[in-house]
């Protein structure tokens, strides 16, 4: 079975996403944090869903509708009792009449005229009690006592049938997602034995043991079995889930077991947005940092980098107080001796826009190379190439024969 359709197929029968299954089902090589993974058992899926999946709530809620209903029934069989209390009061002269011979209070004195045309308010209350026993309605009663207990055996199958085949469908799903992790597995398996057979392979073609063709067909194998595993049923719903919740393509391919390049193909496929600067992974950054200035005994990144510039400096044998584009400027020229600007630019990698453009730093002096002559670290030689027209005449730049640069130290005499 696909293994989408089986993660659909777990979100009809209980309120817990089965998407939280995915890392435990599909990452078994690399632990994930408890945070992130759902670890349940067949039983404890079982539980939850007879707990509360909504098809099996509304089943039993149609028992009980159904219950009522039959317990309703046995209204036509049983006697009705009704008791009512009446009260009234006026001066109504017919009221007055006949509420007082009901009463049995009527006497002489009531027959006078005045007494009749204008009486005076009179109170009555009246309770009333009636019971009514049906002794025939046609078989309304039997036949809806008997539609009634048909009812009620109908719901408790149809209950039943709900339960049986949720439970069928949650076993199903499961095993389909265990399956899957299996056939995770088996590719797994394939991948490592492959990139040890191109490892091997590249070995061997640096002792001219094989041909180039064999090293890229042992390459290519690799690939394919990395393609596979991207394409597995559910690295879709995997890949979604972690993106989401702003893992980055790294992150996700360090789960996955995947190639990071075939992850982010992936991601562009299917029009999702980098989580390079999400929420996530810039608070996971942050973390690093100032778990880094703990660990280094620093406040911040700026005295962080303060300090790390310094240890490159001194470990590089010059003043501790040089930006590392210097220290990499003061190396070049120690190990490949004079250069003109143009050269050095290119050897730390620096852009080329001319000898008034490049090698600009944040110094006072406005370049690198500036700031070092200043201190006596490097000096002019002066034009050494002379020719008509612009940028014909370049100079060289050397380290003054007065730096001596031993055991990571150094000292300027003179």
């Amino acid at each position: 079975m696909n293994l989408i359709l089986a993660i659909h197929r777990l979100k009809k029968f209980f309120a817990v996403p089965a998407a939280a299954l995915l890392p435990l089902l599909l990452v078994p090589a690399r632990p994930a944090a408890a945070s992130d993974t759902l670890r349940v058992t067949l039983e404890e899926l079982i539980e939850h869903a007879l707990s509360s999946s909504p098809r099996i709530l509304a089943a039993e809620k149609s028992v009980e509708q159904a219950e009522g209903h039959q317990l309703a029934s046995l209204a036509g069989f049983l006697p009705h009792l009704k008791v009512s209390e009446v009260f009234s009061r006026g001066n109504d002269p017919v009221f007055a009449f006949g509420t007082k011979l009901r009463q049995s209070r009527f006497t002489q004195a009531d027959f006078s005229f005045p007494q009749l045309n204008e009486p005076s308010a009179l109170t009555n209350y009246a309770t009333r009690f009636i019971i009514e026993q049906p002794i025939f309605n046609g078989g309304k009663s039997f036949y809806g006592r008997r539609q009634a207990t048909a009812y009620r055996n109908a719901a408790d199958h149809a209950s039943q049938v709900v339960r049986e085949q949720t439970l069928f469908d949650i076993r199903q799903a499961y095993y389909s997602l265990i399956l899957t992790r299996e056939n995770l597995k088996v590719i797994d398996a394939a991948l490592a034995a492959a990139r040890s057979h191109h490892h091997q392979a590249a070995q061997m073609l640096e002792t001219g043991m094989v041909t180039l063709a064999d090293e890229l067909k042992a390459s290519v194998r690799v690939s394919e079995f990395e393609q596979q595993r991207i394409k597995a049923p559910g690295f879709v719903a995997f890949f979604r889930a972690r993106h989401a919740a702003g893992w980055s393509d790294s992150e996700i391919a360090a789960a996955f077991g995947a190639d990071r390049h075939a992850v982010s193909g992936l991601r562009r496929r299917l029009g999702l947005p980098s989580n390079a600067r999400s929420g996530r992974v810039r608070k996971k950054i942050a973390d690093a940092m100032r778990q880094q200035c703990r660990r280094e005994g620093v406040k911040n990144l700026a005295a962080l980098r303060v300090k790390v510039f310094s240890q490159r400096a001194r470990a590089a044998g010059w003043p501790e107080d040089l930006r590392p584009r210097a220290v990499q400027m003061l190396n070049l020229l120690w190990e490949r001796g004079p250069q003109t600007r143009r050269q050095i630019a290119e050897a730390i990698s620096m852009p080329w826009r001319g000898s008034r453009k490049s090698l600009v730093s944040n110094d006072p002096e406005g370049s690198y190379l500036a700031h070092l002559m200043r201190r006596g670290l490097v000096v002019s030689l002066g034009r050494v190439v002379k020719g008509a027209g612009r940028g014909r005449s370049v100079h060289l730049y050397s380290l003054p024969l007065s730096i001596e640069r031993t055991e990571r130290k150094v000292s300027h005499a003179g």
